[in-house]
């Protein structure tokens, strides 16, 4: 059940971003419906070496 929050929170994320960026919009969301999890891994991967990176400077 916390996966799925976790998840679901970090498609959130993901939407929010796309719909920041108007000339990438509508592209955008159409292939994060198609490549959804691919996308979400890629994410979770970039968002662990930014906080690794972070973490190292401190």
């Amino acid at each position: 059940m916390i996966k799925w929050i976790r998840k679901k929170i970090l498609e959130g994320i993901i939407k929010d971003i796309l719909n920041q960026l108007p000339e990438l919009k509508e592209k955008g969301l159409i292939l994060f419906k198609e490549k959804k999890e691919l996308i979400i891994e890629k994410s979770k991967e970039a968002i662990k070496k930014t906080l690794m990176e972070f973490i190292e400077k401190f």
